[in-house]
């Protein structure tokens, strides 16, 4: 985020909340209570050693917190950070191992079950990067970056690489 104020941070706020409709960011976990169940089953989230320390034994923090400071890439704190970071490790495992149960920790889940868990690490990014006023001042300086290099004189070949975020928030700005 290179602005960051607090009317800007009201803002993105209001349009994050949006996503999840009348109940606002509680609505967006919500929504996808069937993916986190899914995804704490394959993982047999309640007999994992975070659950014994007390750490997580469930997907069912919906107050997510989020964070929009200066410098940073926006962040987050709760249930949807925790089951990205499963959905986003499931996702690579599904796609590098050739045994989708194996992938699944020996679990038959079927195709729509992955769609759910990937739909996880989806909204993620639409959280945190989709909003309007947040995909702007985010994209801005690669925006800026791209046009310079795009319109370089004498320029032969450009090469332009992404991540979800990236993609993300050049797409929504």
């Amino acid at each position: 985020l290179t602005k960051v104020s607090e009317s800007f941070r009201k803002e993105a706020m209001k349009e994050i909340a949006a996503m999840g409709g009348k109940k606002g960011i509680v609505g967006i976990n919500e929504g996808l209570k069937k993916a986190y169940d899914i995804t704490a089953n394959t993982l047999d989230l309640k007999e994992s050693p975070a659950c014994k320390k007390g750490e997580i034994c469930a997907f069912d923090n919906y107050n997510t917190q989020i964070f929009l400071n200066r410098g940073d890439e926006p962040h987050m704190k709760g249930s949807l950070k925790q089951a990205n970071t499963c959905s986003d490790a499931f996702i690579l495992q599904y796609y590098e191992e050739p045994d989708a149960k194996k992938a699944a920790f020996g679990h038959d889940l079927t195709t729509d079950d992955w769609t759910q868990i990937a739909k996880i690490k989806d909204v993620y990014g639409d959280v945190l990067f989709a909003a309007p006023i947040v995909a702007v001042n985010v994209a801005h300086p690669l925006l800026t970056y791209m046009y310079d290099e795009l319109n370089a004189k004498g320029r032969k070949f450009t090469f332009l690489c992404g991540h979800d975020s990236n993609i993300c928030s050049v797409l929504n700005a």
